[in-house]
């Protein structure tokens, strides 16, 4: 079973802290006891706020009975997978993204419930609509390429502009369709007109590296194609709405000077907003930045952003 990193766990507990919903209280509670290693009251108050509905409760208490998570929630010492998947499955029905995918993963493995692929495909699918970000490639899986093409494009239908980034990513790779520049940049400007970060990167991404496609309707990247103003115009809207992807490629043009004049001061800035979006490029950049002396910095601030990177899962050659 894919699991989650103990990083994307611990913000996972931390998530609610900013937001308010029934169970808060008990839930900034369970935070402080897991912080202080206080396992038993993390479990209690995690156990008062899932009963309150909060979502993050139950998936806390998830974890809590998950046999696959003994080390990490010592509390309680009997390990339960059928509770585990009953609480999986309850914060996901309540709207978690990550008890929606954990349902999809146990109903296809057959662990604390029994096998059901229908179920498993379900729960994954709601998984992809809530942004998990393994969920797109489980679901090709199960489904295959035609299933999977239909499933995006009613997606997209239903303003799931996170599909229409995965059909355009499709239709430039040529890998499991053939490629279809056109087709791509129907679904990048879609996104684009409903304000989606993601497909404005992309519209970025191809205008910074320049892109064609050939006669054999291969798409091919070549500077020479490049459209800087565009790209610039993208990634500024992509930022607006959120993107990290935007940030590091505006970050690298500022460092690099080729592109555009050279402006250290605000690559700095650009690569330090994008790892506080938690991109561990990001954070790294900064780090390097730092201790080659391209900005002036404190040195103490390097090992933070290289201990973030790492704990991202950015490893640096």
């Amino acid at each position: 079973m894919l699991r989650i990193s103990f990083f994307l766990l611990f913000n996972i507990l931390s998530l609610t802290v900013f937001t308010q919903m029934p169970g808060q209280t008990e839930l900034e509670n369970a935070i402080i006891a897991f912080d202080n290693e206080n396992y038993q009251t993390w479990y209690e108050e995690s156990l008062k706020a899932a009963n309150k509905g909060n979502a993050e409760g139950m998936l806390n208490m998830a974890y809590a009975f998950d046999p696959y998570y003994a080390d990490r929630f010592p509390f309680p010492l009997n390990k339960d997978a059928v509770k585990a998947f009953e609480y999986y499955k309850k914060s996901g029905d309540a709207g978690n993204v990550e008890g929606a995918y954990a349902s999809g993963e146990l109903y296809r493995l057959g662990e604390g419930t029994s096998k059901n692929e229908e179920h498993a495909l379900a729960y994954y699918k709601k998984a992809y609509e809530l942004g998990h970000p393994n969920a797109a490639n489980t679901i090709y899986q199960i489904i295959g390429t035609e299933g999977y093409l239909t499933y995006l494009k009613d997606c997209v239908g239903k303003k799931n502009y996170d599909a229409a980034k995965e059909l355009a990513i499709i239709y430039i790779s040529g890998k499991i369709v053939e490629a279809d520049l056109a087709e791509a940049m129907k679904y990048l400007n879609l996104g684009d007109e409903g304000n989606h970060g993601g497909c404005q990167y992309v519209l970025g991404y191809l205008y910074r590296n320049g892109f064609k496609k050939a006669p054999d309707g291969v798409v091919s990247i070549s500077s020479e194609h490049a459209d800087i103003e565009k790209a610039l115009y993208y990634f500024e809207k992509a930022v607006i709405h959120g993107s990290s992807e935007a940030l590091n490629n505006l970050g690298e043009m500022c460092m690099n000077g080729t592109e555009i004049n050279e402006d250290l001061e605000k690559s700095f800035s650009y690569f330090e907003k994008s790892c506080e979006l938690n991109s561990g490029y990001a954070c790294y950049m900064c780090g390097m930045m730092i201790s080659t002396g391209y900005i002036a910095r404190d040195e103490e601030n390097i090992e933070y952003y290289v201990t973030k990177a790492i704990d991202l899962g950015y490893q640096p050659e």
